[in-house]
């Protein structure tokens, strides 16, 4: 009777928010529809992914991946690293932690060194949750506290809690999470109390219904089934005012297994049955898992032994595929890239400056060796002047020609060292890994920190590199552009430069990190705004004609 009731309630709820939610919604893909492809296209993209989190996970995933696309194209840094973030969040609510490892590491690079200690907080706070999630709690907790520090240090007391800076509530909750796992219920219930008192003043039902769940599975585990019960009820509630439900899939499955510490198992499985539905309806992998492992245990204790195997197989197979040894491995490849990239940038930059130094010796004997040879034939056969003037004006522009190809090989050749060196590091990386299952436990640690400074050395700043040598080659080519076509984008600039170099989409793909397919759109966007849409004529040619 009780799981009728459920769904009389989550069918008046989902009607209740329906009307309201739909015009949210229309309003968005309406604004994108008619946004130019700028930055208050990326805002839309961003805001649809946000809209669908808690309803279509996969959605929210696709939306996200255009609006990080996008920001690549346009080449905005602060608004790439914003969305990587976002990103990165989104994965860990998919429970992928390789490609939320991946995303919040990278983002961390960029937000680091800067002001903004809002996203900072946040990207600690969730790098604590991704490692929380594989069990490793000491590196959760150190990241959970960094996060507590810039609450401290940098807001006066009860300031961020106040006027809303920081999900300081959040913070509480996850540590609280930690002393539970660890069975310190006492400092947990500490934590969790002062992360409801902030959740209620600021009336976030999102993260009350966490908190409630939380402390519902503290008291349950405390065998005090009566306050448990009230608590695990508070969290649904919450989550059906507004409509989560991921969370909803949550309440159901831990009000499942109240059921089952108490023998109750056809309520219990008609709860999980509920929670299963809900983890499908919304795509969450995790949910599923749970689920499937509370199916198996009701029916092995209710003697059905033939579904009890059938739910097992079906909760084997959503464990392999979330967390497994590879997982944990990426998780830690990410974090010695982000580390060993900090020192790699400083002997990059030294050797800039020395190959710079050396061009510029180079280019200096060559022109003295120019200049001798043309002094030395004037001197010789004055007679022939004219003739061998016109001859030398042919060679010269010759030699222009090939030094010009030469140098735009140069900076193809560049770039793509930049390219590949990240393919590299990678693959060692991955090397070093396997080799690591080989040695003594007690070797692991040295193995694991010559990983972890690999890892750190992806280079970010290739374009800024490219940009720096094209414009020493091709002085006037931006000038011209801008002059013809003004209205064009920092993205369509970026591209009109490597076709300038007569680059294939794969090099061009491979530099701009973006698909082949995205890099042919923008080639069509970028003919359309130099008006060569409906004309037969090479796009390579023409702004090689340029300048």
């Amino acid at each position: 009777m009780k799981k009728y009731i459920y769904v009389i309630l989550f069918c008046f709820v989902s009607i209740k928010l329906f009307s309201q939610n739909k015009i949210v919604l229309d309003s968005l893909l309406v604004n994108l529809q008619y946004s130019k492809e700028d930055s208050s296209s990326i805002k839309y993209l961003n805001e649809l992914s946000d809209y669908y989190l808690d309803m279509d996970l996969s959605k929210s995933l696709d939306y996200s991946h255009q609006a990080l696309e996008l920001a690549g194209e346009i080449g905005d840094p602060s608004q790439f690293a914003f969305l990587q973030f976002k990103r990165g969040e989104l994965f860990l609510h998919l429970g992928d932690y390789d490609e939320a490892s991946k995303h919040l590491l990278q983002s961390l690079q960029h937000y680091e060194n800067s002001n903004n200690f809002q996203v900072l907080f946040r990207l600690y706070n969730n790098i604590g949750v991704m490692y929380d999630r594989i069990s490793d709690f000491d590196k959760a907790l150190e990241y959970y506290f960094k996060a507590l520090d810039i609450c401290n240090d940098q807001f006066p007391k009860g300031e961020a809690e106040a006027e809303g800076l920081l999900n300081l509530h959040t913070l509480y909750n996850n540590i609280g999470n930690i002393y539970f796992s660890r069975n310190e219920t006492s400092t947990a219930l500490q934590y969790y109390e002062n992360g409801l008192k902030i959740s209620k003043s600021c009336s976030d039902f999102k993260i009350m219904g966490v908190i409630y769940n939380n402390l519902g599975k503290l008291y349950s585990k405390l065998k005090n089934y009566d306050e448990a019960f009230v608590y695990l009820q508070s969290s649904l509630d919450c989550r059906e005012k507004i409509n989560d439900v991921n969370g909803m899939a949550k309440s159901y499955y831990f009000l499942g297994d109240y059921y089952i510490k108490l023998e109750e198992f056809d309520k219990a499985l008609s709860a999980i049955q509920m929670s299963l539905d809900l983890g499908k309806e919304v795509g969450s992998l995790l949910t599923q898992q749970v689920a499937y492992q509370f199916l198996c245990e009701i029916y092995e204790k209710k003697g059905d032994l033939g579904k009890a195997l059938e739910a097992y197989k079906f909760y084997k197979q959503f464990s392999d595929s979330l967390i497994n040894e590879k997982t944990i491995q990426e998780i830690t490849k990410a974090r010695m890239q982000f580390e060993y990239d900090k020192k790699e940038k400083l002997v990059k930059a030294e050797q800039e400056k020395q190959k710079f130094k050396y061009g510029l010796i180079i280019s200096i004997l060559t022109l003295g060796f120019i200049i001798s040879g043309l002094l030395y034939s004037l001197m010789r056969n004055r007679t022939k002047r004219i003739r061998l003037e016109k001859k030398q004006l042919n060679l010269e522009k010759l030699n222009l020609e090939k030094d010009l190809e030469i140098k735009n090989k140069e900076l193809t050749t560049n770039v793509m060292y930049l390219v590949q060196k990240n393919v590299i590091i990678s693959n060692v990386s991955n090397k070093m890994l396997n080799l690591k299952k080989r040695v003594k436990s007690e070797n692991r640690g040295t193995f694991q920190e010559i990983i972890m400074e690999l890892h750190s050395i992806v280079d970010t700043d290739v374009w800024k590199e490219f940009e720096y040598r094209f414009q020493q080659v091709h002085t006037i080519f931006y000038a011209v552009l801008q002059e013809k076509f003004p209205n064009l984008s920092p993205g369509d600039k970026k591209l009109a430069a490597f076709l300038r170099l007569n680059m294939t989409t794969k090099e061009i793909s491979s530099i701009m990190g973006i698909s082949a397919n995205s890099v042919e759109m923008a080639r069509y966007r970028l003919r359309k705004k130099m008006g060569l849409a409906n004309r037969e004529v090479n796009l390579v040619n023409f702004l090689s004609e340029l300048a």
